[in-house]
């Protein structure tokens, strides 16, 4: 008889006792479920901040990049527009408004010029001054020749390795009169 009881006791403690601890573990796996969503919706969040930051990066950079593109384009443009061959100045001689410049055209001649002469590529030279000369293209517009390199002394071997002989030099005088 005891075992008549017992049996369904136990069975009710176990069932009740079950059923009493559904609904806790039930809430503690929500609690779980809830805190992993949050993590990533957090996550999430980071990660769409860090792309956002990284689009203005590459927009700034695309920005740069155009700009430096188009100082590039007016860059050619204005070098298409220059004569593609400017003579070169070599030297610039006289005295006060007489002034003479000797010009190296594109095919290495030299030529001396003043103000009003015109070259064999059209264009006429305006003003020689002291330091520059300022010509005009066919297309009258107005430009500073550029200075010619220095020119580099002409190596030995060039000259066919001929030395000259200097005289020797007279001796010196003494300090004792003699």
């Amino acid at each position: 008889m005891l075992n008549k009881f017992v049996v369904p006791l136990l069975w009710c403690a176990v069932c009740g006792a079950s059923s009493a601890q559904t609904p806790a573990a039930g809430a503690e796996s929500a609690t779980l479920k809830l805190s992993d969503t949050l993590s990533r919706i957090e996550a999430d969040t980071l990660v769409l901040k860090a792309r956002e930051k990284q689009l203005g990066v590459k927009a700034a950079i695309a920005a740069r990049e155009q700009e430096i593109a188009s100082r590039v384009q007016e860059q050619a443009r204005s070098r298409r527009q220059a004569p593609a061959a400017q003579p070169l100045i070599v030297a610039i001689e006289g005295v006060g408004s007489a002034l003479y410049a000797t010009l190296e055209l594109d095919n290495g001649a030299t030529v001396e010029v003043q103000a009003g002469d015109r070259l064999d590529n059209g264009m006429t030279i305006i003003a020689v001054q002291a330091r520059s000369v300022l010509a005009e293209t066919s297309g009258k517009r107005r430009v500073r020749l550029a200075m010619a390199p220095p020119a580099t002394a002409a190596p030995v071997a060039a000259l066919g390795g001929a030395m000259l002989s200097l005289p020797p030099l007279p001796p010196l005088p003494r300090g004792d009169g003699k």
